[in-house]
């Protein structure tokens, strides 16, 4: 009896445990991203998953290029950081670490220092300046765009159509 209700156990957890979130909302995109430590120009999907995190899905004449996730943590691929982390190592130190999730969920980014934003028909302007950094990021219809001139950073999304 022990033994059977053991391998129950297992079985739920083998099933469960293993389960990939449901993906609640799919955008198919073009981005680009450039910054002084990494570079790449692709077409993919960005996927709201049903915890609210994302996942960037980038692809090469039809295979996985490029695959981060963005939640508790930041991962590319295997590798795993900390939203601060990954800022310091790929973006800038400066940023607030919910930046990634905002620029994927095409809202404004909260927790810039000196921030304006501006409301134009269904989207937004918003810039933020200082000594850490000098950013424009714009949302416009199906398009985005983040740039920061003094940390050499471009981030562009626009939706495929």
């Amino acid at each position: 009896m022990r033994h059977t209700i053991l391998l129950i156990f297992a079985i739920f957890a083998l099933f469960f445990s293993c389960a990939k979130p449901q993906i609640h909302e799919s955008r198919a995109v073009h981005a680009t991203v450039k910054t002084p430590q990494m570079a790449f120009s692709q077409s993919g999907f960005i996927n709201e998953l049903e915890n609210h995190d994302f996942r960037l899905q980038l692809y090469a004449s039809g295979q996985p290029a490029e695959e981060l996730r963005v939640g508790d943590q930041i991962c590319k691929g295997f590798f795993c950081l900390a939203p601060a982390e990954f800022n310091a190592r790929f973006l800038s130190p400066h940023y607030p670490p919910n930046l990634l999730r905002d620029l994927l969920a095409a809202r404004p980014i909260e927790g810039l220092e000196n921030s304006l934003i501006t409301r134009a028909g269904d989207g937004f302007a918003q810039t933020a300046a200082g000594e850490k950094y000098d950013i424009s990021y714009t949302k416009e219809g199906g398009a985005q765009r983040f740039g920061d001139t003094l940390n050499r950073i471009v981030i562009t999304i626009k939706e495929a159509k």
